[in-house]
């Protein structure tokens, strides 16, 4: 199913502090920061999500690549980086923006609207799915009255329709019951023809139309009373007027009128002063968006979906009573995991001494790595691992990794060439994923006690 995103979202309730709430969300968005373990002189490198004390993160787990580095300074409340990445890197990227928009206030210095990133569908649904707040689509006007007066001028404005999407929500949804077909052609005729003024066409248009009508024909007496029936709201059609007339009509359906009268007193050289008590201020009717109601709620969208990977690929985040449900299949393959760890734990084998099994830990990551490619252990994995190396149920359910690692199939052919060129056939080969999982089940250990009972 289809999930539309519903453009212009704003926070009502949040649960929980915001620092927490990024973190939380770079960390299900699959974002890690690399450590390492090294032990006489073999070094392995590690996987570990960002957190306060440690905020770098330049690797997608879901992606399997490297993406540069970055990291979310908590006293900024800013996300630094050297570059966007691809793939669930960018997501969970523009996500953290969006979350980061949804906790700012007006400031004076602050842009009061924040419009979600026309590339990355779903962002709204994705963070009412994480935090459990109402999404709604506020109404702008009632957004720029709230605005410290100081921010009420053309920058504010231009923010607002900075981006595109911004753009075809107001003049499209917003606009559509106020404004004839005949003007809204017109309005995407401007769009096509001049889209580099977009954002600015915004207050492009409004500019040209009044400097158009100043220089069209007809005297200056009937000019301004067109302008006035239009912003006053008794005009609503120019009829056979030439087309500046009708873009004035937009303008005033998409500019508050403290940003036009400027604009007319400086095109017919007239004091704004005098112009405002002229056009009695009082009456002016406000922008058409003004009149909008709040949009209803963006749809949810789980985490699987706004990654596009599955429940069974994300056994590092499973908790009981999580979101994250297994399918048939991977079930399935956990009881088998399940049975072989019994097998060789009732076998008996011998414990490994501390040292032989510590070697043979980083040796069989190094092998995996090597093989497999882009596959790494968690640190908090490893970290146990070695407080626990003459454990037996650790060392049985290494022994199970170690056999499975050990099967490639038939199928299975070694590539070594750049990692971004790597074939689908390779990247999601059962054993590599195979692999891959059960290192994430070691590493959660609410789903290792389910699975191996310790």
């Amino acid at each position: 199913m289809e999930v539309k995103n519903e453009g212009f979202c704003t926070l009502s309730s949040i649960r929980g502090d915001h620092i927490d709430n990024m973190f939380y969300l770079l960390t299900q968005g699959g974002m890690m920061q690399f450590s390492y373990a090294s032990l006489f002189n073999k070094k392995v490198h590690l996987l570990a999500p960002p957190t306060k004390a440690s905020p770098h993160f330049c690797y997608n787990y879901f992606d399997d690549a490297f993406h540069g580095n970055a990291f979310f300074n908590s006293t900024e409340e800013k996300i630094r980086y050297e570059s966007l990445g691809t793939g669930n890197f960018t997501r969970v990227f523009h996500a953290a923006n969006r979350l980061q928009s949804l906790h700012k206030q007006p400031t004076e210095d602050s842009p009061v609207f924040s419009s979600t990133n026309k590339v990355v569908p779903n962002i709204d649904g994705w963070l009412q799915y994480l935090f459990q707040y109402d999404t709604v689509a506020p109404n702008p006007w009632q957004r720029y009255q709230s605005a410290p007066s100081s921010q009420r001028k053309k920058d504010l404005v231009q923010e607002v329709w900075k981006h595109r999407e911004t753009q075809q929500f107001l003049m499209r949804d917003c606009l559509g019951p106020f404004i004839s077909q005949d003007e809204r052609l017109i309005a995407v005729e401007y769009e096509n023809r001049y889209p580099q003024c977009m954002p600015a066409t915004v207050l492009r248009n409004a500019e040209d139309s009044i400097y158009c009508i100043q220089l069209s024909a007809g005297t200056q007496e009937a000019k301004f009373q067109f302008m006035r029936e239009v912003l006053t709201g008794h005009k609503n059609d120019a009829g056979n007027l030439p087309p500046c007339y009708h873009m004035f009509i937009i303008a005033r359906d998409t500019l508050p009128v403290e940003i036009l009268l400027p604009m007319i007193a400086k095109e017919f050289e007239l004091d704004e002063k005098a112009l405002r008590k002229e056009f009695d201020f009082s009456s002016f009717r406000a922008p058409a968006f003004s009149l909008y109601q709040d949009r209803p709620q963006c749809r949810i969208v789980t985490t699987s979906k706004f990654l596009h990977v599955s429940d069974d690929d994300r056994a590092y985040y499973w908790t009981p009573c999580g979101d994250v449900s297994f399918s048939p299949e991977m079930d399935a393959w956990l009881g088998l995991l399940k049975k072989e760890y019994q097998t060789i734990l009732q076998s008996g084998e011998n414990v490994l001494p501390a040292v032989e099994f510590a070697l043979l830990l980083l040796d069989t990551l190094e092998d995996i790595n090597h093989k497999y490619r882009e596959i790494y252990a968690f640190k908090d994995m490893v970290d146990d691992y070695l407080q626990h190396l003459e454990n037996r149920e650790y060392q049985t359910a290494w022994s199970v990794l170690c056999r499975l690692a050990q099967y490639q199939g038939s199928d299975f052919i070694i590539y070594d060439g750049p990692w971004e060129f790597a074939p689908a056939e390779f990247r999601n080969h059962p054993t590599r994923l195979a692999i891959k999982r059960f290192l994430a089940i070691l590493a959660n250990r609410n789903l290792r006690r389910e699975v191996f009972s310790f």
